[in-house]
């Protein structure tokens, strides 16, 4: 009678817990229709998204449709980086509240070869970058060129986005590695420039022998999907005109300018105005040496060198970097049935440069290759911080002016010993609070004008950025003189350098998207496997894999069963 009675007990006793179990359930399921939250226990919250995105994603007011060309058949590594495309694109979906839909295709997946042309042309025509693979099958290995970026719409506009960051000099698995980092940035700033209904003006400064339209053709074409561009000459325009702008642009001028344009930046500058300088301090160019190949440098007439930027906190160098790590140029050979024969060799008055500090700017970016750039050094100015952004290699070393440029060194092999000075700044941001080069001194258009005004002697917290080379932000144009070719883009060795992604990355800076630049700071490390002991220990690991699992299951079942065993025997 009591064991039936225990056992009544027990049977109610089970069925209040069941409900309660259920009760909490629904509960929870209730509640987390209205509250979302995630825990990303990665180390490296490698799920975690940025501050800006989350911002971006909470602010859609209609749907972001993203179509992912990354299906099919593919390589592994390749595999990974659909995958984390797909598991970005969900945390993307949630904090959108569903209003970020995508779907993955293979564009070419059972067409024949006049579909895949046409397909191919039409993906081209939008933007995306075809690249070629190898994908290791069951008899043979193929080849297959895929498109691994994705189009995304909002409303009736459509933009590219790639997420194959091909950086030269890198490992295949490095390269996808450093793709799968940038993921974010790359989806939010094609989301950024799809939505984008606000532009910034941003202006190129003229009137002083700047970069022609035609040399920045394609740098303009790129800003215009972001800003709104426009060309300024200072000399006709009065102080006021260019607190209109976000971002002024002095790309190589090369002339003096006069102390009212000289006082027009540096008022820009004090009321907030940001700056990017491209300054060539040497006249140095392969198309000013004499028949004999042969020149010497001398100095341009600039006066804001020494006038503005030093007072600013840069000072650039009246000399010449070399680098051993440096682009190529085209050199006759010799003559092969009467026609002359070139080929390419090194040139070491273009260094390349790279990241010398993690800063977003200049992080996870192809190597900016620069022509006859000059070297750079800081000066101690309060309250400004100077951080550098882009260096020559260690193997470099500095030729001072004048310079004897010959087209023969290409002949020599440079002595490594010679390139002994280190890393060579060649490009540097500076943030903070700037002094007038005007403080305790009239201003000419005061002067001039006989109206002693508002002259402001110090700066809100603003930056700027140096860069000893005027021709960073120039493209080079098609031998037929008809095409202006992709800045950062080298005809003669078909390589594509990080010129344009360093001078947008800059303008974005400046412009105050250092929320969205900073995802490019992120860190996912690459955990590989140790190859070498992997093959020493193959036989321990794979036993460790297959029959660990099963002994601790046959241990669980005889434990079970002897536990069972002894409680109702």
């Amino acid at each position: 009678m009591v064991k039936k009675k225990n056992s009544r007990k027990y049977k109610v006793q089970a069925l209040v817990h069941l409900t309660i179990l259920i009760a909490i359930i629904l509960l929870l399921n209730v509640i987390s229709t209205f509250v979302y939250s995630r825990l990303d226990l990665t180390e490296d919250n490698r799920y975690t998204l940025g501050y800006s995105t989350k911002q971006m994603m909470q602010g859609l007011d209609d749907i972001v449709y993203i179509k992912v060309y990354l299906e099919g058949e593919l390589p592994a590594g390749f595999r990974k980086l659909q995958e984390s495309t797909r598991e970005l694109l969900d945390e993307l979906e949630v904090y959108s509240g569903g209003m970020v839909q995508y779907e993955f295709i293979d564009p070419l997946a059972g067409k024949d070869a006049k579909d895949k042309r046409y397909i191919m042309e039409q993906l081209q025509g939008q933007g995306l970058e075809p690249v070629d693979l190898e994908v290791a099958g069951d008899e043979q290995t193929i080849r297959k060129v895929i498109f691994p970026g994705a189009i995304l719409t909002y409303r009736n506009r459509s933009v590219p986005v790639s997420l194959f960051e091909n950086q030269m000099g890198m490992a295949p698995l490095q390269v996808l590695h450093n793709s799968e980092v940038g993921l974010e940035y790359q989806l939010a700033n094609a989301l950024r420039r799809v939505r984008n209904t606000w532009k910034p003006d941003v202006a190129f400064i003229h009137g002083h022998g700047e970069l022609d339209t035609i040399h920045t053709a394609d740098l303009r074409q790129e800003l215009r999907n972001y800003y709104r561009v426009s060309d300024l000459n200072l000399t006709q325009y009065k102080v006021e005109k260019l607190q209109e702008y976000e971002v002024a642009i002095v790309a190589k001028p090369d002339t003096t300018f006069s102390e009212v344009d000289k006082f027009k930046i540096d008022q820009f500058i004090m009321n907030g105005g940001k700056v990017l300088w491209l300054i060539d301090r040497l006249k140095a160019d392969l198309r000013s040496l004499g028949p004999d190949g042969t020149g010497l440098t001398n100095d341009y007439p600039l006066n804001i060198t020494e006038d503005l930027l030093f007072g600013y906190g840069v000072r650039i160098n009246p000399d010449l970097v070399q680098s051993m790590q440096a682009g190529f140029i085209p050199i006759v050979t010799g003559t092969s049935g009467g026609r002359p024969q070139t080929s390419l060799k090194k040139w070491v008055f273009y260094p390349l440069a790279g990241e010398d500090a993690p800063h977003p700017i200049v992080k996870n970016s192809n190597p900016v290759m620069l022509k006859f750039s000059n070297s750079l050094d800081t000066v101690k100015v309060e309250n400004v911080e100077k951080t550098v952004l882009l260096s020559t290699s260690p193997n470099s070393r500095l030729v001072y002016n004048p310079v004897r440029i010959n087209l023969q060194m290409v002949r020599e092999n440079p002595n490594p010993a010679l390139f002994n000075k280190g890393q060579i700044p060649v490009a540097i941001l500076l943030e903070g609070n700037f002094t007038s080069v005007f403080r305790n001194r009239l201003a000419p258009q005061t002067l001039e004008s006989g109206q002693y005004g508002d002259v402001r002697e110090k700066s809100d917290t603003t930056a700027m950025i140096v860069v000893s080379d005027g021709d960073v932000a120039s493209s080079q144009i098609s031998p037929d003189g008809r095409q202006v070719l992709p800045l950062g883009y080298d005809r003669y060795t078909n390589q594509t350098f990080g010129n344009k992604t360093f001078i947008l990355n800059c303008i974005d800076y400046l412009a105050g998207h250092s929320g969205l630049l900073a995802l490019r700071t992120k860190e996912i490390r690459m955990r590989m496997l140790d190859q070498a002991r992997v093959k020493e220990n193959k036989v321990i690991w794979q036993v460790i894999n297959t029959v660990l699992p099963l002994v601790f299951l046959i241990l669980f079942g005889i434990i079970y069963n002897y536990v069972r065993k002894r409680k109702y025997s």
